[in-house]
């Protein structure tokens, strides 16, 4: 059976907490979870693409994973950009054929105070953000009058979720306040705020696609909202205090009531998470992730002190070290120029510094090797104008500086070459991600497209499950997966493959599947069977419309070098098999059997020097134990088929040449003739007692003592 696609779902610029318990919801429900953007952010279970709309990586996204459903946050748009982000979206959405759309706006293209907004109510914006949302409402529905695609604008007041990622909205501010007890916005106090959870929302985006509603608009909300004060007491009753006001800054509160009647009338939706449960799961989440926050902060305060210390305080100190060592050598020595090589150490230390850390630490190096050497004129009895005065001071004091920043400037160059590489590679770490998320997808679909062709039933998959079977160049094993093929491809049980003699006179009897199979002939005269003339003549298939009882329902030949070689009876088929459907897969198994054994016997004709002694037809050891393999995985097949081994003495000396001299003509076409325990067997494929009684008469008859028999079992 074919395995149902898993459905996908493609968000674009959903907000934490939103888009973490959306992806939770929907991975519940078995839809696989996509997030694209700049920053879309990494949710457990779900597939992100750190890759802008406008950029070429968002048109292969959308062209190997084919979303089923769409789900763009129109409320995150910000910037001029906005409706060219839109468009492109919705043009990919097209190009890449995605079944449904959902574009997620607000109660903002309403003013606030608005009641009891409905969907044929017309836009009329205060603000600047809900503007933007009317703006490309508009546009969207345009798109959606001018092209094929199946789109809905659902209108949502502000939507919370529990979680520990961070809230968006009044939500957000105000929990924020409360967990830092820092001061909170002015709010207007007049009109009301609804607010609707995420698992409202997911079951209202559910209830649409499976009411297939296609609607313009929608809205969702609870009809249920409530003014500043309302929350405020609403919230005291589980937070510890409510956050203080700061007068000079402003944040709007009130928003317009939305109408839901149409999604309870629609769909059947109607909102069911009461606030309080939300709000307290929201500030229980809250109080976690800082508890949780708190003691990592305090583990990287405890193990990074050192870090730190290396980091900003060790430059410094290795600095003024290398200072009081240049004053301990001018201390000891008079000056800072050593007597061995008379070079100036200073321009050592002074090297050292800014070559280890920069401009920085090189000038303040600089600084002390000018003090150092002012110390000197001073002790010298000079004074602090000579060192301006005198060109021999003032060069080397310039020289101090030319090092400093000559060298300063090569540890700036590498600084800045380790920072472009470091974002080079934190560029091709995310082109890394992508191009592997897209490399996953790929082979998720490889092997979801191997899947459907292994395990389907429809033509694809039973041609390459023909094929699979037919894989193998040995004529015998090719007869068995035939007879087995063939019963399982058409669904019957009664199966037998006839194998044509020299002569073409006779049919015998190759391989038989099925208990009804017994009552037929092991031997087929030709003359006596009108249908087998007209099969090896016409070379065709025979369908037994007469329902003649001497005929098989369908009988159709495998070829070889343009001559019938055999022929597949099948018997008893049921009354709704009699179709084209199945003459045609019968008739495909067939040529594809003929195809498969050309391949086969060519083999077997350019390996028979391999396979038999020198001058005979006499099998070798190891080739005469693979047929024994084959008849014996054909006798699973048939319980009743009777298999024997019979052995025959060679004549005196071991000359097998004489003894395949003395069987040729002795044995029926169908029997194989090898050695197996360093004698020679003849395998009688389906032999009764009787029939290996008349086969050793006859051996004997020519010469030839028989001995021990043996069956296959």
């Amino acid at each position: 059976m074919t395995a149902a696609r898993r459905r996908t779902v493609l968000c674009i610029g959903m907000r934490e907490t939103v888009a973490l318990n959306l992806s939770n919801l929907f991975q519940k429900e078995n839809w696989q979870v996509l997030f694209l953007g700049k920053n879309p952010g990494t949710y457990e279970g779900a597939r992100t693409y750190q890759v802008d709309v406008m950029e070429e990586g968002a048109a292969q996204v959308f062209q190997v994973q084919k979303p089923n459903l769409l789900l763009v946050n129109l409320r995150a748009a910000q910037g001029p950009d906005t409706a060219a982000h839109l468009e492109r979206i919705l043009s990919l959405a097209e190009k890449s054929k995605v079944d449904r759309i959902l574009l997620i706006s607000g109660a903002e293209v309403f003013a606030p105070g608005t009641q009891d907004a409905t969907e044929e109510l017309a836009p009329n914006p205060a603000e600047e953000h809900g503007q933007l949302l009317a703006r490309l409402e508009a546009l969207a529905l345009a798109w959606k009058k001018y092209s094929k695609l199946k789109l809905t604008i659902l209108r949502v007041p502000e939507v919370y979720g529990p979680g520990k990622r961070a809230q968006s909205g009044f939500i957000g501010s105000f929990f924020r306040a409360v967990a830092g007890n820092t001061l909170m916005p002015r709010c207007d106090q007049e009109y009301p705020r609804d607010f609707l959870a995420t698992q409202d929302l997911f079951y209202g985006i559910i209830q649409l696609l499976q009411r297939d509603y296609q609607g313009d608009l929608l809205h969702l909300g609870t009809g249920q909202g409530l003014t500043y004060d309302q929350f405020c007491q609403l919230a005291a009753t589980f937070v510890p205090y409510l956050p203080k006001v700061d007068p000079d800054q402003f944040q709007p509160y009130g928003q317009a009531q939305l109408n839901s009647d149409r999604a309870a009338r629609e769909i059947g939706w109607r909102a069911k998470q009461p606030l309080k449960t939300g709000l307290q799961s929201i500030y229980a989440s809250l109080q976690e992730a800082l508890r949780l926050e708190q003691e990592n902060a305090e583990k990287r305060q405890h193990h990074s002190w050192q870090d730190r210390f290396n980091q900003e305080r060790l430059p410094y100190a290795e600095n003024v070290a290398g200072a009081l060592l240049m004053l301990g050598f001018q201390y000891l020595q008079g000056d800072t120029v050593s007597s061995l090589t008379g070079f100036d150490l200073c321009y050592v230390y002074i090297a050292v510094m800014g070559l280890l850390y920069g401009q920085r630490q090189a000038l303040i190096a600089v600084l002390f090797s000018v003090l150092i050497f002012a110390r000197r004129m001073l002790v010298l009895d000079s004074t602090l104008l000579t060192l301006l005065y005198l060109p021999q001071h003032l060069i080397h004091l310039v020289s101090y500086a030319f090092v400093g920043m000559v060298t300063a400037y090569f540890r700036e160059e590498e600084n800045f070459k380790l920072a472009a590489a470091k974002w080079q590679e934190k560029h091709d770490q995310e082109k890394y991600a992508f191009l592997r998320n897209l490399f996953e997808e790929n082979v998720q679909v490889k092997d979801q497209l191997y899947r459907q062709i292994v395990y389907s039933d429809d033509s694809i998959g039973r041609l390459y499950y023909i094929l699979q079977k037919l894989d193998s160049a040995e004529p015998e094993n090719l007869y068995t997966q035939t007879a087995v093929v063939t019963a399982e491809i058409l669904n019957v049980e009664n199966v037998i493959i006839y194998v044509v003699s020299h002569n073409r006179q006779y049919l015998r009897q190759k391989v038989r599947v099925g208990q009804d199979t017994l009552k037929q002939s092991r031997s087929l005269k030709v003359a006596d069977y009108p249908y087998l003339k007209s099969v090896l003549a016409g070379k065709s298939l025979f369908v037994n419309r007469e329902l003649s009882a001497n005929a098989p329902d369908l009988a159709a030949p495998i070829l070889y070098q343009g001559q019938v070689w055999a022929v597949i009876q099948v018997y008893d088929l049921n009354f709704d098999q009699w179709s084209l459907y199945q003459q045609n897969l019968l008739s495909i198994t067939a040529r594809l059997v003929s195809s498969s054994l050309a391949r086969a016997y060519a083999w077997e004709l350019e390996t028979q020097k391999a396979r038999c002694l020198p001058g005979t037809r006499i099998l070798k050891e190891a080739e005469f134990a693979k047929i024994r393999e084959e008849y014996r995985k054909r006798r699973e097949l048939q319980r009743d088929y009777a298999i024997k081994l019979l052995e025959v003495a060679a004549p005196q000396g071991g000359d097998y040449e004489q003894l395949d001299t003395l069987l040729e003509g002795k044995t029926r076409a169908e029997d194989f003739i090898g050695l197996w325990e360093n004698k020679a067997w003849v395998l009688l494929p389906d032999c009764t007692e009787a029939t290996l009684k008349l086969v050793r008469d006859r051996l004997e008859k020519a010469g030839l003592r028989t001995g021990e028999s043996r069956d296959i079992l």
